[in-house]
């Protein structure tokens, strides 16, 4: 089965091959055009998903601040949602600082 026919069949099936070819080298048997579509994906995952956490720690602490009493804080969970949003932001940049 070609690479474009697994790719088209089996997702799963077609990374782990096209990552056992990178790891041989084996260049030219990669399905090049669908991995640069997948690669080109992630990377706009992942600006997308970092956008969307830095609105989280924007909005967030205003909605504390602003639109709860101080004994509603914690109930609300906005605490944990900052907290949470300010971890994956700080790994999302670990990864990409990493020679």
């Amino acid at each position: 089965m070609t690479m474009q026919k697994l790719y088209d069949r089996d997702f799963y099936a077609w990374s782990m091959e096209t990552a056992r070819l990178l790891r041989q080298r084996r260049f030219g048997e990669l399905d090049l055009e669908n991995l640069i579509e997948e690669v080109d994906g992630l990377a706009r995952r992942e600006r997308r998903e970092l956008k969307n956490r830095f609105g989280i720690l924007m909005q967030h602490p205003l909605y504390i601040a602003y639109l709860t009493r101080p004994s509603q804080r914690e109930w609300w969970g906005w605490g944990d949602t900052v907290r949470g949003a300010a971890s994956r932001v700080g790994g999302a940049f670990r990864r990409q600082s990493k020679p």
